[in-house]
């Protein structure tokens, strides 16, 4: 229900479970292909393995299932060795039950809770579009990423404002250019944290619309901020409008970055 609660409105995916678990909940555990390689403890895989790979037709099995006989028994995956095929099958069907038979329970739960406001119905009918959602995988952020996130706020052409503005923007896209392709201490994801308190783009983006704003109003000291500032709720990023240097530019993110790390950053 957590997991279902949290798409609907916006927040992120689990993005941990096992492509395996994912095609079961998007379709059914009987049509789900269960490979010995997803079993996670390693001494019932290594003893699986070894039925895949054996090509012998004899009687004498004993030794070659004891290890596993209890779980076999389990499993109710005993047959009758008529061919070398049988110990593959033996090992795939005890495979499928360690992992969706033993735990079918847990998974009904899982399951029910996903139903919660349609989003296992949703997820039946386009799999694809949840896949990345609900499983792990390496979400790049890029330049081009936070270009399409952010959108300035800029003055009227002509004015004062707009000239600084557009000087700040050119500094602000080189910058996470930068981030991009020389990997430092200061990265895309920190920075991305930084602006909205977010580690990764939420699945259904971000509400309200991220924006950039500039800092042209001097503080209660007289004196223009030199350092970005960022309201994670609004999801504002505002940039500094005192450096003409690029060099300078930089290394005021980079302070602000690595100084204003928060919510359990790491």
């Amino acid at each position: 229900m957590t997991i279902a609660t949290s798409l609907v409105h916006g927040g992120p995916g689990p993005q941990f479970l096992s492509p395996v678990l994912f095609e079961a909940l998007s379709s059914t555990p009987e049509s789900t292909f269960v490979a010995v390689q997803d079993i996670p403890d390693m001494d019932i895989r290594n003893y699986l393995e070894k039925l895949l790979t054996y090509q012998e037709e004899h009687s004498n099995t004993a030794n070659l299932f004891e290890p596993i006989q209890t779980l076999m028994q389990l499993a109710g995956t005993h047959k009758v060795i008529r061919n070398a095929d049988d110990y593959r099958k033996i090992a795939e069907e005890t495979a499928h039950w360690y992992i969706f038979g033993r735990t079918r329970a847990a998974f009904e739960r899982l399951k029910e809770g996903l139903k919660t406001l349609g989003v296992l119905d949703a997820m039946t009918k386009y799999p694809n579009a949840f896949k990345h959602v609900m499983c792990y995988t390496e979400d790049t952020l890029t330049a081009k990423t936070f270009d399409n996130i952010f959108r300035p706020v800029l003055h009227p052409l002509g004015s004062n404002k707009r000239g600084t503005e557009n000087l700040v923007l050119s500094h602000w896209k080189d910058f996470i250019q930068e981030l991009q392709d020389e990997p430092s201490d200061v990265t895309l994801k920190s920075l991305l944290f930084f602006i909205t308190g977010c580690k990764t783009v939420p699945p259904l983006g971000f509400r309200p619309e991220p924006t950039v704003d500039f800092l042209h109003d001097a503080e209660d000291n007289g004196e223009k901020s030199r350092f970005p500032k960022a309201n994670t709720c609004n999801c504002t990023l505002f940039l500094p409008t005192v450096h003409v240097v690029y060099e300078e530019f930089t290394e005021a993110m980079r302070y602000a970055v690595l100084n204003c790390q928060g919510f359990g950053f790491a």
